[in-house]
């Protein structure tokens, strides 16, 4: 078993490969939960699923991946790949990611704490300073918004919509993997030589 480090609320993708079956390898994927009252298992669609054979080899390649998002309740889970192979008998070969979740880090705030023994006059001065320092640590921690153009010209008539999956735009992280393990079901060169990776 393998682990790969998390963080809640982040999106990852895990990649299953299966190489070397004829026919071509099922994959199915897995999440395993711990809750109260024991272990859970439910099955993930995938977001992406390939097979393909080379013009010089009989063997089929299968790739899958997933996109998943990390939730509170995945603490102690894990996420399995199912590779199954149809012969005369069904075989599946099950590989385990465990999942080493962390919770995201929270934002720095600065505390400012002062004691000081001054006159009336002074203790006025110092409620102003600290007025307007917590005024602008306030206007830094906001999100910026873009400010309103002087001229801004009439909207077009035209509009171009675009509509593709988000996947390449920074959306999902690379999880650290421990210990990867590449598995063989069997020495017999039919069965299928069954691969994971996270990318």
């Amino acid at each position: 078993m393998c682990s790969a480090d998390v963080t809640v609320g982040r999106y990852y993708r895990f990649t299953c490969n299966a190489s070397g079956s004829n026919p071509a390898s099922n994959i199915t994927w897995l999440i395993n939960t711990k809750g109260r009252w024991g272990t859970t298992q439910r099955e993930i669609p995938a977001d992406w699923s390939r097979s393909h054979q080379a013009e010089t080899d009989t063997d089929w390649e299968t790739s899958s991946y997933i996109n998943l998002q990390i939730l509170p309740e995945d603490r102690h889970g894990s996420v399995a790949c199912r590779v199954m192979y149809l012969d005369e008998k069904t075989v599946f070969r099950e590989i385990v990611m465990k999942l080493q979740v962390v919770e995201p880090e929270a934002p720095q705030l600065a505390k400012w704490v002062m004691v000081a023994c001054i006159p009336a006059a002074a203790i006025v001065i110092a409620c102003v300073i600290a007025m307007v320092i917590a005024r602008k640590l306030k206007h830094q921690s906001a999100p910026r918004q873009p400010r309103p153009p002087v001229y801004a010209p009439p909207p077009s008539s035209h509009k171009e919509v675009k509509s593709h999956v988000l996947e390449d735009d920074g959306l999902y992280q690379e999880p650290v993997v421990h210990d990867q393990q590449t598995e063989r079901s069997s020495s017999d060169q039919n069965v299928p030589f069954y691969h994971t990776t996270i990318n």
